[in-house]
């Protein structure tokens, strides 16, 4: 009897180690089938918008018909939605943040973690019925994971364990997706950068361009471009950044209304100033005038009152010239190069000047901003004059040459040193100058302005006499004017 109860108890003991071995067995088994539907979720996922989908495609969960990844990123206003449904497919949505906080709390403080439909009846989530959900809670971010299968039965208690013991292990993807979310966001801001950064920028690779931000791709020809510098960013790939910049339009902008409204100040106080006097000179000369009977010095007054008229005019046409306004109005093309040639007549003094008209620009109008088209002349025939009294010419000449082919053409020459080639091809950078005390910025100034009159400012290199610039700028041919 003691040797069959000794055999029982054996038999028991055996029995209760192989069903221990058993268990630990399937608990193995379950877990890397666990650790393996996690290995796959890990690799397909390729961002955080994808998780629901990939999600829901897991063994175990075939029967569920729609998953919500919800993530409010803290301090934000918002929570991001990202939703799955079998019948819909792939959408995002926005959950402000007191329905997000009262969501999460109502999982968090849930027991069994299974929830219904009226819990969330004034939320903007697509669920019908059950589902189940669980909250996660990480440094910079809490999130809730929703599942359902769009109906009103209970899930089980295996269903249950499954969810809830598979979720457990979800967070090492969470940060992953998130980190990778947060990397991207930064690179994408960083290309925008790179794209708006404001000097013609190029990375190379194997001494091909691999990139090109605005400013670069907007340059017809950059092989001559001077580096301003260069630097290894990794595997033979370099980030130059270049000298020249078309941006420095922009800065020549600035000078040039700024140099506008400071003229146009000083103008506007010199009118001011002097209207009352010539005015007071004007009206004693017609008095004089009415009252002389010798014919010479009634002349004589004549002219006076002539000159304060002329006075007065040329004060009011300046003031105009140099008012800080974008306005086109129609205007004559000689009274814009004479009054051009006017402005610089202290500049011109002792250099013969020459104007030369083709026969179709004899009453040429054009519809223009004439302070731009004034500027443009002063300039480059101030720089002529500069020019030829740095020369020993014997003979000093400014000319003008003006024609139509299709465009207008406007040529200013001299007979001065010329400049050199190598010189001549950077002469329309901003702050290069051949004078001693130059700023660079008129040439750069002036063809800035032409190329805003759709038109365009370039040096003669054919013209061997001297210097000789080019105002090249749109015209109607029928209606001679340009817009």
């Amino acid at each position: 009897m003691k040797s069959l109860e000794q055999e029982s108890n054996k038999l028991l003991k055996k029995y209760a180690h192989l069903q221990s071995v058993s268990n630990k067995h399937d608990q193995i088994i379950h877990w890397q089938k666990k650790k393996d539907s996690l290995e796959k979720l890990m690799v397909l996922c390729d961002g955080i918008e994808s998780f629901p989908k990939e999600f829901l495609n897991l063994e175990g969960l075939h029967s569920y018909l729609s998953c919500h990844l919800i993530i409010h990123e803290k301090g934000n206003t918002q929570a991001a939605c990202f939703n799955y449904i079998h019948e819909d497919g792939s959408s995002n949505t926005i959950l402000n943040i007191n329905d997000f906080n009262y969501l999460f709390n109502v999982i968090k403080k849930s027991k069994n973690k299974s929830f219904n439909q009226s819990q969330i009846k004034n939320l903007n989530l697509k669920l019908v019925g059950t589902f189940l959900a669980k909250e996660f809670i990480l440094p910079k971010y809490n999130i809730i994971l929703v599942i359902s299968r769009n109906d009103f039965l209970v899930p089980n208690k295996e269903e249950l364990h499954f969810f809830y013991s598979f979720s457990s292990m979800l967070l090492p993807i969470f940060n992953g997706l998130l980190y990778q979310e947060s990397a991207n966001r930064k690179i994408i801001h960083l290309i925008h950068c790179l794209h708006e950064y404001p000097y013609p920028m190029a990375i190379y690779h194997q001494q091909e361009i691999i990139f090109k931000n605005t400013i670069f791709k907007k340059l017809e020809n950059y092989e001559d471009l001077k580096v301003k510098e260069s630097f290894l960013v990794k595997d033979n790939i370099y980030a130059v950044i270049y000298e020249y910049n078309e941006l420095a339009e922009h800065t020549s902008d600035i000078f040039h209304f700024q140099r506008v409204s400071l003229l146009g100040e000083l103008l506007n106080t010199l009118r001011h100033e002097l209207s009352n006097p010539l005015f007071g000179l004007g009206l004693s000369s017609k008095i004089i005038e009415s009252e002389m009977k010798n014919q010479d010095d009634k002349e004589l007054v004549e002219e006076i009152a002539k000159s304060v008229e002329r006075c007065q005019l040329i004060i009011e046409n300046f003031s105009n010239i140099y008012s800080n306004n974008n306005k086109t109005q129609m205007v004559s093309l000689q009274k814009l190069i004479d009054e051009a040639i006017t402005l610089t007549k202290s500049e011109t003094r002792g250099i013969e000047r020459t104007i030369a008209y083709s026969e179709e620009c004899g009453n040429l109008n054009l519809e223009v901003n004439q302070t731009w088209v004034i500027q443009i002349l002063f300039n480059l025939i101030v720089n002529a004059a500069q020019a030829l009294r740095t020369s020993q010419t014997l003979k000093p000449t400014i000319t003008v040459k003006v024609w139509i082919d299709h465009d207008l053409y406007i040529k200013v020459s001299d007979n001065g040193p010329g400049i050199e080639k190598k010189k001549a091809d950077y002469l329309f950078q901003p702050f290069y100058t051949t004078k001693e005390s130059g700023t660079g910025l008129g040439l750069p100034i002036s063809r800035n302005l032409v190329r805003r009159m759709k038109g365009d400012l370039y040096f003669d290199f054919a013209y061997t006499k001297g210097a000789s610039f080019i105002v090249k700028l749109p015209i109607n041919n029928n209606e001679h004017t340009y817009h």
